[in-house]
């Protein structure tokens, strides 16, 4: 039904026949000050951003939000209204991208990665949660884009594989994760969590080195924050950023290594590994 389709229930009493995204800038005018982008995938452009970040839509259609994020948009929700969202992509004039050979480990997060384990798509739901429980109010995960992203996690698509990745302490409490997506060998982390005592800074290590070991050429982090800095990230240009996207979108998305059937590796195994990799080459 609409309400599904367009992220929102309710009566729009008073706008008569007029059309969705009107009645939505009617609930949020700001929306009226960024581009709109209509639900057809064949024409969403990068160049619809002249000197702005955002853009909307009223479709949280999963094929849709997929070609979104294969074309280098950071997939976002606004609310507007009681059980009212929209999409809000989000192309950033700079982002801060994590060159594998840049990757910094500190020895301090080496030492404490014995009792961490990583996993990656073991358990969706938690990592939703846990980011809402962290991000609270500022969580821009609302219901249809969660709905959006589970469904494309979970059917096969050509270009564009959500994965969350979950960091357990020693063995089963689940301490942090996150959930992004692969455009060919490009992994885009989207929103993490954290509830104990360094497991966050262990998480991204030991994806850097999952990332690495399985031929990624690049981790893309979003906006520049002072721990993707230290991570070893600089600053691509949006310009830059995209020509990289475009040629990874020309791959299938890229899997992640795997030892048989193991889904859940220890920490301190990966970023061994990744380290090791690096003093030999």
């Amino acid at each position: 039904d609409e309400g599904t389709k367009f992220g929102y229930s309710g009566n729009f009493v008073g706008f008569g026949q007029q059309s969705v995204p009107y009645k939505l800038k009617r609930l949020c005018p700001w929306l009226s000050s960024i581009p709109y982008i209509p639900n057809d995938e064949e024409i969403i452009d990068t160049n619809i951003l002249d000197k702005g970040e955002f853009c909307w839509a009223a479709s949280f259609e999963p094929r849709f939000v997929a070609s979104l994020l294969s074309k280098g948009f950071l997939t976002m929700a606004l609310r507007v209204g009681p059980n009212c969202y929209v999409l809000l992509p989000k192309l950033h004039h700079e982002r801060s991208a994590l060159q594998f050979s840049n990757l910094h480990v500190s020895r301090s997060v080496l030492r404490k990665s014995s009792r961490f384990a990583i996993s990656h798509d073991v358990d969706f739901d938690a990592v939703i949660s846990g980011i809402q429980t962290q991000h609270g109010d500022e969580c821009w995960l609302y219901p249809p884009l969660v709905d959006a992203l589970r469904a494309i996690a979970d059917s096969f698509h050509d270009v564009v594989t959500v994965r969350t990745f979950e960091c357990w302490l020693d063995g089963h409490l689940l301490v942090a994760g996150e959930i992004g997506y692969v455009v060919g060998d490009i992994y885009t982390s989207l929103s993490g969590f954290s509830t104990y005592p360094s497991a966050g800074s262990i998480q991204c290590a030991a994806t850097a080195a999952w990332l690495e070991l399985s031929g990624f050429r690049l981790w893309d982090l979003g906006m520049e924050l002072p721990y993707k800095k230290k991570l070893g990230a600089h600053l691509m240009s949006r310009h830059d950023f995209l020509t990289v996207v475009e040629f990874a979108r020309k791959k299938r998305p890229r899997p992640l290594l795997q030892c048989g059937k193991k889904s859940t590796y220890r920490a301190r195994e990966l970023i061994d590994k990744r380290l090791l990799i690096a003093y030999v080459s």
